[in-house]
């Protein structure tokens, strides 16, 4: 055993706190996450402040925000000179290690990231952006070496990527992460203490831009919208955002292996009450493919779990499993919108309930508690702080957010952290049961939303505007002045 414990941190991408079974949905399998949150702590009330890949990744590897890191939307490069995560764990003499979607740089392609730009993470096989779950280079330069030395103009086609071989073509990503992850962690010397972040793909939609390209998975997509009555219109295949984000894609690419999908029948699948009817058959396939993802990542957390048991690594070591942020998946989804644009099915950014919360699970036989949770907020700028007071030190003290490693470690601690959330575009507070928004407008921001998450958890009911509401809606406003104000937040000028 290590004096300090190791720490995995498994990240799935677009993953709604919803969709597990412990957390109320009675048709999602997640045998392993159930237990992993009944033999560890929940924290049950974890949101995501930036709920975008980009601005949510920077401020986890930062502990800053988006206005600090410089990370505000997808196309942004992180300020590449901030301490950062792997960094303090580096500075504790830990292992590093990161394998999978970074997503902190402004090439929004997938692609190779220097050393340089790793952000301290010393053992690298992973890219910069992507969702190819098959077929995925690893971007690594003692692995494809082509795609680090040629020169961008004689690479081949993002579209191209599944016609060249390599270690890992054909095979499930997030299974090849979890195979290279051991092979690491095995490699090092007992003794030495380590931490890994492995970033898996799934439950995200896939970058199929090769079935686009495909006439004929195209003319098939069409075919199947028919047959299956999806409700779909010329628009929604007329580009690749609105063909990726509206037709259900495991009806004519690989994302997920099979034996996952066939878990799940579509006539059963329950459909939440945000969802428009226009789009109830439509989504239970979306579902079908998103529930089968989810399991998919349950089955590989269940394996990752015994190998540490097996191995006795279950003794010093503490897993986080969490997401960047939630998915629409047709929730709140507006009819014109939806016809006139081609898009809006699939998709994040919002500060509803199916956008900002996440799961939020620990474990670690030795150090969590058992069978715990807590109510109190977890917010992204409070991720690495807590992640240092798990294994036992403390990072740089002017950091924003919060250490909540004692809800884990002892069962108790902060009760009350109210949380900012940013995004370009809007500003939010959550106080733990109510979101409220300001959206830009114009020249300032203005009152937008206010939701109340226990009472209204599909946000069906936006109550801005109530005036039984007022005195409620004047105090979150001044909460997310005094918030913003207290952060230098430069949106604070604009209100």
């Amino acid at each position: 055993m290590t004096a300090k414990p190791n720490i995995l941190i498994l990240l799935s991408d677009q993953h709604r706190a919803d969709v597990m079974a412990h957390s109320g949905n009675p048709d999602v399998h997640t045998p392993h996450f159930d237990r992993m949150a009944a033999e560890g702590f929940c924290f049950s009330n974890t949101l995501s402040c930036h709920p975008l890949c980009a601005p949510f990744r920077a401020t986890l590897q930062t502990g800053k925000y988006p206005f600090t890191h410089g990370v505000t939307f997808n196309d942004e490069t992180i300020d590449y000179t901030l301490p950062n995560l792997a960094g303090h764990f580096r500075n504790q003499n830990y292992a590093t290690a990161f394998f999978g979607k970074g997503h902190w740089d402004r090439k929004t392609k997938p692609g190779y990231l220097k050393p340089e730009e790793r952000l301290n993470w010393e053992h690298w096989v992973g890219w910069n952006n992507g969702h190819e779950d098959y077929d995925m280079p690893t971007f690594d330069e003692n692995d494809n070496p082509w795609l680090t030395e040629e020169p961008m103009a004689e690479r081949p086609g993002h579209d191209q990527w599944g016609e060249f071989k390599h270690e890992y073509a054909n095979l499930f990503a997030p299974g090849v992460q979890t195979s290279l992850l051991k092979d690491w962690v095995e490699s090092l010397e007992p003794s030495k203490a380590w931490i890994a972040q492995v970033n898996w793909g799934p439950p995200h939609n896939i970058s199929n831009i090769k079935g686009f390209k495909d006439p004929e998975t195209l003319a098939l997509s069409k075919k199947i919208n028919k047959e299956l009555q999806l409700g779909l219109s010329d628009v929604h295949f007329e580009s690749y955002t609105a063909w990726l984000t509206t037709f259900p894609q495991h009806l004519v690419s690989p994302m997920v292996p099979q034996h996952f999908l066939d878990l799940y029948d579509v006539d059963s699948i329950q459909v939440p009450e945000n969802v428009p009817p226009a789009y109830h058959r439509l989504v239970q396939y979306q579902l079908k493919g998103y529930y089968a993802q989810v399991t998919a990542l349950d089955d590989l957390t269940g394996r990752i779990l015994a190998w540490l048991k097996e191995t006795g690594r279950d003794k010093n070591t503490i897993v986080m499993y969490s997401s960047d942020h939630g998915d629409f998946l047709g929730s709140h989804a507006n009819e014109a919108v939806v016809n006139r644009n081609g898009s809006g099915i699939r998709g994040k950014g919002s500060a509803h309930a199916c956008n900002t919360r996440v799961p939020m699970i620990l474990w670690g036989p030795e150090y969590i508690q058992s069978g715990g949770s807590t109510q109190t907020p977890l917010g992204t700028v409070d991720l690495l702080p807590t992640l240092c007071g798990l294994a036992g030190f403390n990072c740089d003290p002017s950091m924003p957010g919060k250490n909540l490693a004692d809800w884990g470690l002892h069962g108790k601690g902060c009760p009350d952290n109210p949380l900012l959330l940013t995004m370009r575009g809007w500003r939010g507070i959550y106080d733990g049961r109510h979101m409220y928004t300001l959206k830009k407008s114009g020249e300032g921001l203005r009152p937008f939303q206010l939701f109340d998450f226990e009472q209204d958890p599909l946000n069906l009911h936006n109550r801005i505007a109530d005036p039984a509401c007022e005195t409620l809606r004047l105090h979150l406003h001044q909460l997310l002045l005094t918030k913003m104000e207290g952060l230098s937040d430069p949106a604070v000028s604009e209100n």
